[in-house]
């Protein structure tokens, strides 16, 4: 008798434990605005959380999307560029780990997230390298985006397949590149996902990608509008509570463009 309430006493103590990675990981991560070192932080704890779950099981893959989401806003927002360089070809590996996990387990949607942030991180990697670099990983880069789409997730992340693909399209020169399709995919973005209290897209990067595709297509008129009702919003918790350290990011970006106009 004994012996089982010891062992039982070890599971309660232990249910904690685990739960409590879980749950200082998720801490760190919700204050990657305050010190982006936060974000690296919960993306080596959820790294190592991941590793403690069965390889190949649905938990890892989890944890696993949590970690490349992390490196992403760690790398994006550092201001060095070989932090960028580094730990967005890290974001890449972690985020094809996932999707050998969930393709396995018939996991479409996150299948296609785990794509999502795969091309995310290479398309950052890229611009981190320079043109040539990004040109050679062209090819890889469209099987990601492509995949997003084979997997029903266009929708995903206010559809970040097409920040993805517009954004490609907007960057290579030509025949690769496309202005006039980065456009529409664009508005398609901005129009689809629009928070009617606010009257721009809910997703900061729709918003800054459609004005300046409006902008090479000679509209400033309608991109000023959109530029000054995003970098305006102040409530953000009625914005887009989930991203609110990414929004403020992207307002700073939506500043400077507005200056240019």
């Amino acid at each position: 008798m004994k012996k089982l309430v010891a062992i039982l006493c070890a599971v309660l103590i232990s249910v904690p434990a685990w739960s409590m990675s879980y749950d200082e990981a998720e801490s760190l991560w919700e204050t990657r605005g305050e010190n982006i070192t936060n974000a690296f932080s919960a993306s080596k704890m959820y790294g190592s959380l991941a590793n403690t779950e069965e390889a190949g099981s649905y938990e890892r893959g989890e944890a696993l999307l949590l970690q490349t989401e992390a490196l992403f806003f760690y790398a994006d927002t550092s201001s060095n560029i070989d932090t960028k360089k580094k730990f967005h070809k890290a974001g890449e590996e972690v985020a094809l780990k996932a999707v050998r996990i969930f393709k396995s387990e018939g996991d479409d949607e996150n299948t296609a997230l785990s794509y999502f942030w795969a091309g995310a991180h290479l398309g950052k990697w890229g611009i981190a390298n320079g043109i040539l670099a990004s040109l050679f990983k062209v090819k890889t880069m469209r099987k990601y985006i492509d995949q997003i789409k084979n997997n029903d997730g266009k929708e995903l992340l206010s559809f970040g397949y097409n920040r993805l693909l517009g954004r490609l399209l907007f960057k290579l020169p030509w025949p690769k590149g496309d202005k006039k399709e980065a456009l529409r995919l664009a508005k398609e973005g901005f129009e689809s996902t629009i928070n009617e209290d606010f009257g721009v897209s809910e997703h900061g990067l729709n918003n800054i990608y459609y004005a300046q595709s409006l902008i090479a297509a000679g509209n400033k008129g309608l991109a000023k509008s959109i530029l000054t009702k995003f970098v305006n919003i102040r409530n953000y918790e009625d914005f887009n509570s989930e991203r609110m350290p990414e929004t403020k990011t992207e307002q700073a970006l939506a500043r400077k463009l507005l200056q240019g106009l």
